[in-house]
């Protein structure tokens, strides 16, 4: 449908957060990398307890979707939610979802 010039949307925009990475120096790990930015975002409550509640289904979605938006990968937690579906899905190997569930 397209809208004339007159016409005015309104929509709800999300807060941005940004980063600008422009190298990595000598000595730092990519896994400093992540745990800085992961920090950081914490402080603007980004980061949080809220993926529990994104049903299993969805999470899937996301992460094959992640190309879509010019991401590489997406990775969500282990939680409980993914441990019942790998046991449900996978319980011929109940040692490696158990050993899983405990990392």
């Amino acid at each position: 449908m397209l809208y004339p010039d007159n016409v005015r949307m309104s929509m709800v925009l999300p807060d941005v957060v940004g980063f600008k990475l422009l190298g990595i120096r000598d000595g730092v790990t990519t896994t400093d990398l992540v745990l800085i930015v992961t920090k950081m975002l914490r402080k603007h409550g980004v980061v949080g307890d809220g993926v529990g509640k994104i049903p299993l289904a969805d999470r899937a979605t996301i992460s094959n979707m992640s190309l879509e938006y010019d991401a590489t990968m997406w990775l969500f937690p282990v939680d409980e939610v993914m441990i019942e579906y790998v046991r449900f899905h996978l319980c011929r190997h109940v040692k490696r979802v158990n050993l899983g569930s405990i990392y």
